[in-house]
């Protein structure tokens, strides 16, 4: 992407472009320039606004062959901190980064309490929790922003939960609660968290993140599956939420109008003993597959991850994916994550990190980014 000029929009977006490049590795200027198509004049002054406001930092190259070593440029790891959060009905598990995307830590709190007392003040008070705690492991380090990943669907801006019903929450906007604190905090669905952990390693591919959540059922309304499945989709190294944000909500095909908010053909009561029935574990499998294969069929991916609880299960879903597709071409699609209980934090971390270094399009609002953005406009820079 060429982005030339000095307007400042312009100007902005040039800072931005280098950062979102730094991210992947360091780089000399005249790297820079060639890669981004700006002259060597526009990387000089975008890269001193930077440096001036402690986002990058030169490195010095001590060998060299031809004169005098150059130096590279490198993000500021420590410029600040972006947290993750995925935020579950009796748990939630966190997960910092550095501002070059390192994982800082991975950790998990608990709750208290049944999800039948479950509010809008109760899932405020776990959201705070989750928060709280993040902060105290930042060890001082200022956070540049925050994702929340739930299971449900939620609006475009990321303040809005369209439908959680783990969180009993339906048509909630969160706009105000969220404005209180000092750094950008957005919701994400949880799948899609989940799918944009790996946009890094499969750039520019097409794929499908299969996430599934074990609830107990003692603490969940009566109503609601203790199976939760939902896909992240992404075309093309584009995270795909549809025109409505419901893409990647799973329904099975052989649910044959059945009531309720079960996402199986299989009973409910059948599903609160998966964990120790393996009936009951291989059916789930199947019918999952099953549906994966017209999905498959429509989509075309490079890949299908499953993960989330069904990692729990990989010896026996690359079994029946042996038995059920051996005849097909789309055997080696299928990759169990071998260990994703951070699937969802990780990736709602990489999410945010992602939008506060993107190049925003003309007269789009910068707010994700004006952690950057603003410091440059308050340094005058």
């Amino acid at each position: 992407m060429k982005v030339v000029g000095n307007s400042k929009f312009q100007k902005k977006a040039n800072s931005l472009l280098i950062l979102n490049l730094l991210r992947k590795k360091d780089y000399s200027r005249l790297e820079i320039s060639n890669i981004l198509g700006l002259q060597p004049s526009t990387i000089t002054y975008s890269i001193n606004r930077l440096l001036k406001a402690d986002l990058v930092r030169e490195t010095k190259i001590t060998s060299s062959l031809n004169g005098r070593p150059p130096i590279l440029l490198s993000l500021n790891e420590n410029f600040g901190r972006v947290i993750g959060i995925e935020l579950l009905y009796e748990h939630s598990n966190i997960t910092i980064t550095d501002f070059s995307g390192n994982i800082i830590l991975n950790s998990q709190i608990k709750y208290s309490g049944s999800i039948y007392e479950q509010s809008n003040l109760t899932f405020k008070s776990k959201f705070k929790k989750a928060i709280d705690y993040s902060l105290e492991k930042c060890d001082g380090f200022k956070v540049l922003a925050c994702s929340v990943a739930i299971p449900g669907i939620v609006g475009e801006n990321g303040k809005r939960i369209i439908d959680c019903w783990t969180h009993d929450l339906n048509d909630v906007d969160f706009t105000s609660y969220l404005e209180r604190f000092s750094f950008p905090i957005i919701i994400e669905n949880d799948a899609n968290c989940c799918a944009s952990k790996y946009l890094d390693i499969y750039q520019n591919k097409s794929y499908i993140y299969v996430n599934m959540n074990e609830y107990d059922k003692k603490v969940i309304p009566k109503d609601v599956s203790p199976i939760g499945i939902g896909y992240g989709v992404v075309i093309n190294g584009v995270l795909h939420k549809g025109c409505n944000f419901r893409a990647g909500e799973f329904y099975s095909a052989f649910c044959n109008g059945k009531e309720g908010k079960s996402q199986l053909n299989i009973p409910d009561k059948d599903l609160e003993n998966i964990k120790t029935n393996e009936s009951v574990q291989k059916s789930l499998i199947k019918e999952l597959l099953m549906n994966l294969r017209y999905s498959i069929s429509i989509l075309d991916p490079d890949i299908v991850l499953l993960g989330g609880d069904l990692s729990k299960y990989k010896d026996k879903i690359e079994s029946l994916i042996k038995e059920e597709f051996i005849k097909d071409n789309i055997v080696n699609k299928f990759k169990v994550v071998a260990s994703s209980n951070y699937d969802s934090s990780d990736g709602a971390a990489i999410l945010i990190l992602n939008k506060i270094t993107s190049v925003f399009k003309f007269g789009e609002r910068e707010n994700i980014r004006s952690v950057i953005t603003n410091l440059l406009d308050k340094e005058r820079l």
